[in-house]
């Protein structure tokens, strides 16, 4: 079977963005996301689109790779915190946002402060608190407990205002993996259960391929 085939039988989506360095908008290096319903669907689907890239590299330069395509899976589970107070989330920014001066300037005007959470009613809506730090979003359960805390809804909310501020549409995707891996724990080869981009009523595995090297 072509490599069309095999993606088809693998049942993902992929998403190709190869970067537009336009000055004044946040930009994250060129990337192929691997969208699927299934962890295994997107091991197969991202060894078979790196295969892919590899190859047409290696006929368009005459270079090789020594290539490390298959990724050791193993057991991929959803970790489910049963308990009524669940542990604090870390979302950790990354550097290409916190590299740009309009998002540094934002943060210091109060984007994610203690004004903004009460504008969209952060603690009310999930019953949780957020701090904010350099590098870092912690959101937390609140101390009143007011309401059942829910780190999902609080999380969606900051992603969403993050989102918002991007603007870059290329971008939301690598953003929105990014801060997921952030607070995942124990990925494995960078294979992560996120929100779809495409579609935020639904959650998704997904994996970020590096496109830099076959540019």
């Amino acid at each position: 079977a072509n490599y069309k085939e095999r993606m088809h039988l693998a049942k993902c989506t992929l998403i190709v963005c190869r970067g537009n360095q336009n000055a004044g908008l946040l930009r994250c290096l060129p990337y192929v996301l691997v969208l699927g319903k299934k962890a295994d669907g997107v091991n197969h689907a991202a060894t078979l689109t790196k295969n892919a890239m590899q190859m047409d590299v290696s006929k368009s330069t005459g270079k090789s790779f020594t290539s490390n395509n298959d990724f050791q899976l193993g057991q991929i589970s959803r970790s489910r915190d049963l308990k009524f107070i669940p542990n604090p989330r870390k979302l950790t920014l990354p550097s290409w946002i916190l590299s740009d001066e309009a998002f540094l300037e934002q943060i210091k005007g109060g984007l994610f402060g203690g004004e903004w959470c009460k504008q969209v009613e952060l603690e009310k809506t999930s019953g949780c608190t957020l701090l904010r730090a350099q590098h870092y979003l912690l959101i937390r359960p609140s101390p009143s407990l007011v309401k059942k805390p829910d780190l999902n809804m609080a999380t969606s909310m900051v992603e969403d205002a993050l989102l918002q501020f991007l603007g870059a549409e290329e971008s939301r995707c690598m953003l929105l993996y990014h801060l997921t891996k952030s607070y995942t724990q124990h990925p494995i080869d960078g294979i992560i259960e996120m929100r779809n981009p495409l579609n935020s009523a639904e959650r998704v595995w997904a994996v970020a391929l590096d496109l830099a090297p076959y540019e």
